[in-house]
């Protein structure tokens, strides 16, 4: 693993425990565009995220079959839930989503975002790694 790929891996996992602190709904983004990893390894020189460490792992390409997938799900659902409890009057039921709905759904995105933490974590070399250039 280069240096600058291990930075890259240590922020990808700073920047999702930042999601798990985030009260702001908005500002959590599962994207490519919020990913170190991705904004290193996946762009027109470098195909399909090859020498991303989570290829490398997986030979998955886009972090299929990670628990990257089901977070990004669990985000969306929670966003759904919690846009169905603000848009919709308490009388419009069933469109209307209940808070319990929505702590449900925050906490199912927390539970799958401290799995992706613990995937990219198992990606750190052990100690004193071996580091190329």
């Amino acid at each position: 693993m280069t240096n600058e790929t291990l930075i890259a891996l240590k922020a990808s996992i700073a920047a999702w425990e930042r999601k798990i602190t985030e009260t702001d709904l908005e500002r959590i983004n599962t994207g490519r565009s919020s990913c170190p990893l991705c904004i290193l390894h996946l762009d027109a020189t470098i195909p399909h995220c090859t020498n991303c460490p989570i290829f490398q792992k997986t030979g998955r390409r886009y972090c299929a079959e990670t628990p990257y997938v089901e977070a990004s799900w669990a985000l969306e659902g929670w966003r759904e839930e919690l846009r169905n409890f603000t848009l919709y009057p308490a009388t419009d039921f069933p469109r209307r989503t209940s808070a319990v709905e929505v702590a449900a759904k925050r906490e199912q995105f927390h539970a799958a975002a401290e799995e992706e933490i613990a995937f990219l974590k198992s990606l750190l070399p052990a100690k004193n790694p071996t580091l190329t250039p």
